[in-house]
């Protein structure tokens, strides 16, 4: 290992921050709990990353985590609260790849404060010259034992793509991590490759329908297009660009006007990434309703009455029995759009579908392109499995589609009507 060619650092940034990238993850769900069945993951760590080609001597992965999941001891000496955390990095040049570029191994001291609820560091990768690398993390709590893998690819291609733009909130200038805005945001952004003053920003209008069933072959689902709407520019000041998405639609911002990648920035209607009123309930309801039922209850007048009557029928009209079925099905559609959206709600991504489906997969592997779900059967060895295809040419670089099959078919009506039937689906 040349350690004068590449060097591996690691920074502390004693700082908060409010698409997730890959992750490599094995464990045996406890699918009886109901605490694990509204938060499957609460024995993982679920840190998000940036990746930003700072120059042509640095590359910075920037990584947030959230302090509620790390676990927080007294020290002895000090008398401060500290959270202890290992982290490891493994630069590799394809995922499976027996190739090791550089690593590190540090241990993270981080301090209890109060009201924080995030604490972003980052690692800075000197001297990059692939186009394609993979930096495998591993995290682990020493206190809890929850721990994380995740892959994280960057890509070092001068092609003007995401990973040359570092988005910041204009307040206070921390990393942004998510791809989606809020009705309020204003961000900074930051590209060292350009000498211009100017951002060229494509806006495209949206309406997705919810993900086509796993079952579908191919012909039999239909693509949506994206319009653009228009397009603007956005000034430089000092030394960052201000940006402002001021109406719904997909943003994509660019060096050049006639460049085909850059920065994704999406700012959907309501409340999202949360689920309020009684329209969005409903089309997040839309995976466990055949089109009639749909249309039915969408035009019934009241969709709120319809909703609590289709949720009091699967539940034999248990009310605690209903209560807790709808908080599962829709804290899950909430946790699809914070973890997978991309240009379109996370909730309405396939992995957003197979998620609320089938719920958290007992592991999940991944290739340089490719993710492969997994559902552990409970009593035997049979398992259900999915894949996930990233898409290469797509304006999100976490846009994966289904390998869809007819053989999931008779799979996926026995969940839904386990669903309808007032039973949590459980491979």
């Amino acid at each position: 290992m040349k350690q004068k060619k590449r060097v591996l650092f690691f920074l502390f940034l004693p700082f908060l921050s409010f698409i997730i990238s890959c992750s490599t993850r094995t464990y045996d769900a406890s699918r009886k709990s109901p605490s694990a069945t509204r938060n499957p993951d609460a024995h993982l760590l679920h840190p998000q990353f940036k990746v930003f080609h700072k120059d042509e001597r640095s590359t910075c992965i920037y990584f947030k985590l959230y302090t509620g999941e790390l676990t927080y001891l007294t020290d002895k000496k000090t008398k401060k609260e500290l959270a202890t955390l290992r982290v490891r990095c493994l630069l590799r040049t394809e995922v499976e790849g027996r190739d090791i570029l550089d690593s590190l191994d540090r241990t993270l001291k981080i301090e209890k404060v109060d009201h924080q609820k995030e604490v972003v560091s980052r690692l800075i990768i000197s001297h990059l010259k692939r186009d394609f690398s993979y930096a495998d993390i591993a995290m682990k709590d020493y206190a809890s034992g929850r721990e994380c893998r995740h892959y994280v690819r960057i890509d070092n291609r001068k092609n003007g793509n995401g990973q040359y733009f570092l988005s910041m909130q204009a307040s206070n200038g921390k990393p942004l991590f998510r791809t989606y805005l809020r009705n309020a945001d204003t961000i900074l952004v930051k590209n060292n490759y350009t000498s211009s003053r100017q951002l060229f920003v494509d806006r495209y209008t949206f309406d997705f329908p919810p993900a086509y069933p796993a079952y579908l072959e191919e012909g039999q689902a239909t693509e949506t297009t994206l319009q653009r709407q228009e397009n603007f520019t956005c000034e430089k000041r000092g030394d960052n660009f201000l940006f402002t998405a001021k109406m719904p639609g997909i943003y994509l911002a660019k060096t050049k006007p006639e460049e085909e990648s850059g920065m994704l920035k999406v700012r959907f209607s309501g409340s999202f990434p949360l689920l309020v009123s009684a329209e969005e309930l409903l089309e997040a309801t839309a995976y466990l309703l055949d089109s009639a039922d749909y249309q039915r209850m969408k035009t019934s007048g009241n969709m709120k009455l319809s909703l609590d009557r289709f949720w009091l029928q699967a539940a034999q009209n248990n009310k605690d029995k209903a209560k807790n079925l709808l908080r599962v099905w829709y804290n899950r559609a909430v946790y699809a759009n914070y973890f997978f959206t991309s240009y379109k709600e996370g909730w309405k991504t396939d992995k957003g579908m197979v998620y609320m489906l089938f719920g958290t997969p007992s592991e999940i592997r991944y290739g340089d392109d490719m993710q492969k779900w997994i559902y552990k059967h409970k009593q035997d060895n049979k398992n259900l499995v999915f894949y996930f295809e990233q898409q290469k040419k797509s304006i999100a670089p976490n846009d994966y589609v289904l390998l869809r099959s007819k053989k999931l078919k008779p799979i996926v009506e026995k969940c839904i009507n386990s669903w309808k039937s007032g039973s949590i689906y459980y491979w």
